[in-house]
């Protein structure tokens, strides 16, 4: 009677160090091969929504504001027209606009806004992420170059821009 031949098993020490290196490879790739992220991708990573403040405490702009808190920007864009020229309620026009990707809507806001110094700074930046939301980099470098060396930008903010300019 013939015996069969015992079945190898493969080494467990040899299946656990494999899985480990390709483990350690999976990490390196991941980490350190730098990726192409898309401007959309960009602009999320960097875009806070600013607080809605009113310019104004009346009956009016606290619905505006509830709408724009509750993202209801369609409603609040509406009720912001009617507003008449009041730069800041032209202002949340944009970033309403923004917040509906409407940015062949959002730029002219923001680019009209630029020459008012109370709002310009904060609009460069809404602006170049804008375009970055159209995937218009070149016009947002255009932009974020404006806000390297302005005074009144904070360090935090000039921070992003310099970390924006060099992913782009």
């Amino acid at each position: 009677m013939e015996t069969e031949a015992p079945k190898k098993r493969p080494n467990r020490n040899l299946l656990l160090g494999a899985a480990l290196v390709l483990t350690g490879f999976i990490c390196v790739f991941y980490f350190l091969v730098p990726r192409s992220e898309t401007p959309e991708g960009l602009m999320a990573q960097y875009y806070e929504k600013p607080a809605f403040e009113l310019s104004q405490d009346n009956e009016k702009q606290r619905l505006i504001k509830t709408s724009y808190d509750a993202g209801g920007y369609k409603k609040a864009i509406v009720l912001l027209k009617q507003e008449g020229d009041d730069p800041t309620m032209y202002y949340y026009q944009g970033v309403c606009n923004m917040e509906l990707t409407n940015a062949d809507k959002a730029i002219p806001i923001f680019k009209k806004l630029q020459a008012n110094p109370k709002y310009s700074n904060q609009v460069t930046w809404l602006l170049a992420l804008t375009y970055l939301q159209s995937r218009n980099k070149e016009a947002a470098k255009l932009e974020l170059d404006k806000l390297v060396n302005v005074e009144g930008v904070s360090a935090e903010r000039k921070g992003d821009v310099v970390e924006l300019l060099g992913k782009l």
